[in-house]
């Protein structure tokens, strides 16, 4: 008998390898056991096993039988998977406990109505246990026992039973075992934690079976066997021990690693091991560890798979989702996609606006293998449309597995069995085993669901969506030319030379020791003595550590994280490693802070010898950071060039010269010059680009560099500011042409109804285009434009007193928006600069109003704005050429308007106008008279262009903020003061220019 059959075949292992041969020896568990002496009376009664997983769900639907009756103690607690196991696992006590419904006393509970909601959950669960043909453990053993007493304590086969005197037994299987025949029992001694003489010690090691008594262990040996270490949090915990495996010389498979803490600690030593295997995966020969517990199913495509297929449904199927499926290879091609990899189907999705919503994929993927047929058809190249089609079936074939809103929780299952078996992509045999583990779990699930009609609080969604971390593949005994890991309570039984146990922390182990909550200790101690009890347990946590140390031959390391990294605050050791210490050190009277100064410096992020190294990253860390080098820069840089050239352009940028790595481009061409004839077209915006930061300009509009479309749009946004802004723009285009059609102004209380119109028209068009992230956001933004539209109505009625609009959406240097208008041209317009050079402008003017259409017509030029006013109200109209758009459109406007209307007209005032609702409706004017400074500050902006000076600006805080590239130039503040050292530098004279704009002293 074992406590597993793991644990038992160990045993085996060790007893061969030890020269003792061995024949006719069977490992079973005492679980096992019960039912092969049971299983016949079983099959006779027509009853099976519930499992704990069924046992869970049947709780689960008579707690909401139970919150029929609200006043019910239960009947308060919200409804869930950790209730219902907190409830299962209460049941499963007393029936182990041997405990019925009519020993549940209701003055054994702290609250009568607790006992009594208890005792109904536990007359319900075995009333269906009977309905339905089923026992569970308990009663398993009780019919083994029965079937033993039948035949005198005989088992089939007469076998001698060997019972380790260790094991853990509830009071039903200590019937069991009593039940057997003492001709057929033996009991097995076990080590014993708690030796009483000192022969018995040999080692250091051996002296830590005293670790519940440390005062009483003999004076250490000093023989170096035992060893107590810490380490800077639990990764570099791990990894402080694989540098001691491997730098110890042992063979992998003489080592054994013990932990603490599952959920921490397995990740951990699989995602370390695993970086020595590189891109081949997980297979029988690849990571060289078995793992006693297995690996979860999460590390495993299928595993991530499941979890995102989980939560992009539930998310309201975002497109940016299942771009990362595709990008990350989780999904299994179609049958005829040919070999088109994962990443090509990544890219055309990201180039799709889908947005989210379930119906919005079809239709936009249609559309794009359309127009990829089209292409094919026309060009005739023989490239295809092969990937546009492949991303539809894949799309089409995920949409049709998955299930609709509210349908039934088997069908919720049962397509995410289909998804995991054709839609997963499986690579190695980690994902072949997860897929089938994650499989077979999921139907478990679903076969006890349909035991029973009554609804389950399971949100199945979020259990899938849990289910790869749960599931775990792969679990081993040890073998090999392999480390062996195992969790510290089932562990050391493997016999191997070296054994680390690590998570010893005062928070790890032996933990909290906190009562059951539903079933409190000093209730468990009224209904019976053989009801495990908390404060128990934790005693025996430290008792079974002596016994695991008791059983372990050779060395011993012990190891705890002395530093939580991610909350950064302190850990303390547990109390066995306390006793340890005290042990090891000979001082027996030792407090923690004597502790602390006895042991080493904890393991950090490298070695303190480079030899010790598991990596090269570490030994550069270990290298670099623990001494000084001589030449240290140039070593690297002869090695990695591209580090070099990185050390080389980082000293020129601390520099006060302006050199090529800080932008300056030398025999910058004259055909990319603004003041060229045949230079680039000016617009207000590269002006005002170049005015905030000339690198910014170099990036946009010389090397025309543009960030990638970030899909991942903002949850409480629908349109972003520009988009905002441009159905603005769109809207009061056509509203206003309509009235110039008309000849009619505007006025509030007869147009509003048909402004209105037109914006809703316009929002559902957008809305198609881009749906909104939900809609919560949809109506703010919604409100947002009403609000807006109707400022706009009612301060152009105003406005329109005086001034009649003419002109709309002018285009100037480019197509025009709509139909061509009198002011539309193809043709840029020549602006002169006051030292005589010139440049080709375009703008696209929003509107033209006439105010006095006499002889000398005058016009004003307004521009909508939709964000903030900050900008446009500094007390310099131009902010060191970074607002030049009034100046340049006065300039373009002026004359085309002499040029078309007439020789005399002139223009009045250029004003933004602010509809939004945080501006509500604030028109700032600039007049002409300005005109002149704006021609020398346009002549500085395009001299910095034409003299290759591409220098980041001085100012961070005003151009950073919401810059594109930021992430090129890196941290803003030390840019922006670079730049202005070069400034005031007065060698620099490209940066002549930069200096006058910036008003910036040699």
């Amino acid at each position: 008998m074992a406590p597993s059959l793991r644990i038992g075949h160990q045993w085996v292992d060790s007893l061969t390898r030890s020269g003792s041969p061995v024949l006719n020896l069977r490992i079973k568990t005492l679980k096992g056991t019960a039912l092969d002496i049971a299983g016949p009376e079983m099959t006779r009664r027509e009853v099976s096993l519930i499992s704990d997983l069924g046992g869970t769900i049947f709780v689960d639907r008579i707690l909401h039988r139970l919150r029929n009756n609200p006043a019910g103690y239960f009947a308060s607690l919200p409804p869930g998977p950790a209730l219902s196991e907190s409830m299962f696992s209460a049941v499963k006590a007393l029936c182990m406990a041997g405990l019925g419904v009519d020993r549940l006393h209701e003055q054994c509970f702290e609250v009568a109505a607790k006992g009594a909601d208890l005792a109904f959950v536990l007359g319900e669960f075995l009333r269906e246990l009977e309905e339905k043909n089923l026992v569970d453990y308990a009663d398993v053993l009780a019919i083994a026992v029965e079937e033993l007493e039948k035949n005198k304590g005989a088992l089939p086969g007469d076998p001698l039973v060997l019972l380790p005197t260790d094991l853990e037994l509830s009071r039903l299987e200590r019937d069991l075992r009593a039940a057997i025949s003492l001709r057929n029992r033996r009991d097995l001694n076990v080590d014993d934690p708690t030796p009483c003489t000192v022969r018995d010690c040999h080692t250091d090691a051996s002296l830590l079976r005293w670790v519940t008594a440390p005062a009483e262990a003999p004076s250490a040996f000093k023989d170096g066997t035992a060893e107590i270490f810490q380490a800077v949090g639990e990764a570099n915990e791990v990894r402080e021990v694989l540098r001691r495996v491997i730098g110890s010389g042992w063979r992998l498979d003489e080592v054994e690693i013990l932990h603490a803490d599952s959920e921490t600690y397995v990740p951990l030593i699989f995602e370390a091991l695993v970086r020595f295997v590189g891109d081949s995966g997980f297979d029988e020969s690849s990571v060289p560890a078995t793992f006693a517990e297995g690996i979860p199913t999460r590390y495993s495509r299928p595993g991530r798979a499941l979890a995102a297929w989980v939560d992009w449904m539930r998310d309201g199927f975002p497109q940016v989702s299942l771009v990362n499926m595709l990008q990350d290879g989780l999904l299994e091609m179609p049958d005829d996609s040919g070999k088109i990899p994962h990443t090509a189907l990544a890219r055309i999705l990201r180039g799709v606006v889908v947005g989210r919503g379930r119906d919005r994929y079809i239709p936009k993927l249609s559309g794009i293998v359309v127009e990829a047929e089209n292409k094919e058809q026309h060009h005739g190249d023989g490239h295809g449309s092969s990937e546009e089609r492949a991303l539809l079936h894949l799309v089409q074939n995920l949409l049709e597995i998955s299930p609709a809103a509210g349908c039934p929780q088997v069908e919720i299952l049962s397509a995410a069995e289909t998804f995991l078996e054709n839609v997963a992509r499986t690579a190695n045999q980690l994902d072949n085993y997860s897929a089938q583990a994650l499989i077979a779990r999921i139907k478990e699930t679903a076969q006890w669901l349909q035991e029973g009609a009554d609804p389950s609080s399971i949100d199945l969604y979020d259990w899938l969506a849990h289910l790869p971390g749960e599931v775990k593949v792969g679990g081993s005994g040890p073998r090999p030319g392999r480390v062996h890991v195992a969790h510290l309570m089932s562990g050391g039984h493997s016999g191997r030379k070296h054994t680390f146990i690590m998570g010893l922390d005062d928070g790890r182990f032996p933990g909290a020791g906190l009562s059951d909550p539903l079933l409190l200790d000093g209730e468990r101690g009224a209904l019976s003595e053989d009801l495990p009890k908390a404060a128990v347990q934790h005693g025996l946590k430290i008792l079974k550590f002596a016994r695991l140390v008791a059983r372990l031959r050779g060395t011993v390391t012990l190891s705890l994280s002395c530093h939580n990294l991610p909350e950064d605050r302190a850990m303390f050791p547990s109390p066995v490693v306390f006793s340890a210490y005290r042990i090891l050190s000979d001082n027996r009277e030792g407090d923690q802070s004597d502790m602390m100064r006895w042991l080493s410096q904890p393991a950090s992020f490298a070695p303190d010898d480079p030899g010790r190294s598991l990596d090269e990253t570490e030994w550069w860390l270990a290298t670099l950071c623990g001494r000084d080098i001589p030449n240290g820069q140039k070593i690297v840089a002869t090695h990695f060039p591209h580090l070099g050239r990185g050390l080389i352009a980082t000293r020129a940028r601390q520099s006060p010269l302006f050199t090529v790595h800080d932008g300056k481009i030398p025999g910058f061409p004259s055909s990319r010059s603004p003041l060229s004839p045949t230079g680039p077209v000016m617009s207000a915006s590269g002006l005002e680009t170049i005015g905030a930061c000339p690198l910014r300009y170099f990036y946009r509009y010389v090397l025309r560099i543009e960030p990638p479309e970030d899909i991942v749009g903002d949850p409480g946004v629908w349109l972003d500011p520009m988009l905002f802004g441009t159905l603005l723009h769109e809207v009061f285009y056509v509203f206003m042409s309509g009235l110039i059609a008309e000849g009619r102004l505007p006025l509030y209380d007869r147009d509003m109804p048909r402004l209105v119109k037109i914006l809703d028209d316009h929002v559902r068009r957008y809305e198609h285009r881009r749906p909104p992230p939900n809609p919560s956001a949809f109506r703010r933004q919604l409100l947002q434009l009403n609000q807006a539209v109707r400022i706009f109505l009612l301060e152009e009625e105003i406005l329109c007193r005086t001034s009649r609009p003419m002109f709309l959406e002018a285009s100037v240097g480019m197509p025009p928006q709509g139909e061509p208008g009198l002011l539309d041209t193809p043709e840029p317009v020549e602006v002169l600069l006051p030292g005589g050079g010139r440049i080709r402008a375009r703008a696209r003017i929003d509107r033209v109003d006439c105010i006095d259409d006499g002889p000398e017509p005058i016009f004003s030029i307004w521009d909508y704005k939709t964000g903030s006013t900050f900008k446009y109200e500094s007390p310099d109209p131009f902010r060191q050429g970074r607002v030049i758009q009034h100046a340049l459109y006065i300039m373009v406007a002026a004359a085309l308007l002499k040029r078309k209307i007439s020789p005399s007209a002139r223009i009045s005032h250029f004003g933004y106008f602010f509809p939004g609702g945080r501006s509500r409706g604030v028109r700032i004017v600039r007049p002409p008279q300005e005109i002149e400074t704006a021609g020398r500050i346009i002549e500085n902006l395009c001299r910095t262009v034409s003299d290759g000076s591409f220098l980041a600006t001085n100012s961070f805080k005003d151009d950073c903020k919401f810059c594109d590239y930021t992430s090129v130039c890196g941290d803003p503040e030390s840019v922006a003061a670079a730049a202005g050292r070069k400034l005031a530098h007065g060698e620099n004279r490209e940066l002549q220019p930069l200096r006058e704009l910036r008003d910036v002293d040699e």
